[in-house]
């Protein structure tokens, strides 16, 4: 199966064809990939992509192993082994979201003083949190812990406590009230992009895709 796939990704007057399969991470899926796949599809409307939600970690491991042409996810903290290309798409600063009706103009006093929503420690996301909690030397009282972002966002506005997230690309929860605080002191920043291997056969697909 996978010599046929190379055979229909042989470009066809210069042009990548044939099948081309991605991962993105919950936010991409609606904030980057769209404005891509629109781009893509008018230029080479040929290529025929196939889209999976994971996380970050598991995406990357899916494009090690060849399961995945390329992925969008969030940079790594580790340095990339030489076998991958990266290509930056977005970076976003950390905010802290609160229920429209909170007092109080301290992003820092927020945090301590209300009930925390994190995200799941054990994906990148959540170490990348983790991170400036510990550069500040921040403790929350923490109350839940989720796997995404618009749960987080949902239950911010409910009332349910307050969470530190990336300020991810648009579109939002419809019909939220939110307070947002930027942190000033913070240069943290969350870069999401795209990964495949340098040596793959469908590497112009990738670069097609993102309008390399």
């Amino acid at each position: 199966m996978r010599d046929i796939r190379a055979l229909r990704a042989l470009a066809v007057e210069g042009k990548p064809v044939g099948d081309l399969r991605i991962g993105a991470i919950e936010t991409a899926m609606t904030g980057i990939l769209p404005e891509l796949l629109k781009r893509c599809s008018s230029a080479f409307p040929d290529i025929d992509i196939h889209v999976e939600p994971g996380t970050s970690r598991d995406l990357y491991t899916r494009i090690a192993h060849g399961e995945l042409d390329a992925a969008v996810i969030m940079q790594p903290e580790f340095a990339l082994p030489k076998m991958f290309e990266w290509q930056v798409l977005r970076e976003e600063p950390l905010i802290v979201i609160a229920p429209g009706g909170t007092k109080g103009a301290d992003p820092h006093a927020v945090l301590r003083s209300y009930p925390f929503i994190r995200y799941n420690q054990s994906q990148w996301g959540g170490r990348f949190v983790d991170a400036y909690l510990r550069q500040t030397g921040i403790r929350v009282h923490e109350r839940l812990e989720l796997d995404s972002f618009d749960a987080i966002a949902v239950l911010v506005d409910r009332g349910i406590g307050v969470s530190l997230v990336p300020d991810w690309a648009p579109p939002w929860p419809a019909g939220l009230k939110l307070r947002k605080y930027r942190l000033k002191d913070s240069k943290l920043l969350r870069r999401t992009g795209a990964v495949w291997l340098r040596a793959s056969k469908r590497a112009p697909h990738v670069r097609a895709l993102l309008g390399l």
